[in-house]
């Protein structure tokens, strides 16, 4: 599987090793003129995952977040993974 990042390269190889199935890339959410696909859902504990650089960590609270809280009744989790 290719990934976009070292950092979501490492976090997969993290899930593996805990054994934690996951999905890439496969669940959108979409708002009136844009749309957002979080990196990882692990589907057994209902969890959307995104991992970014450190570098990035104040872009967590851009509009991806919003939507993401918008639509957020449907999941049970949604983390930011920095690192």
């Amino acid at each position: 599987m290719a990934f976009k990042s070292e950092e979501e390269r490492r976090f997969a190889s993290w899930l593996k090793k805990e054994k934690l199935e996951f999905h890439y890339e496969t669940i959108q959410f979409v708002g009136r003129n844009k749309s957002y696909i979080p990196d990882f859902f692990i589907e057994t504990i209902d969890a959307i995952i995104e991992v970014k650089p450190i570098a990035l960590l104040y872009e967590l609270y851009d509009w991806r977040r919003n939507l993401v809280e918008q639509n957020l009744k449907k999941y049970s989790s949604f983390f930011f993974v920095c690192g």
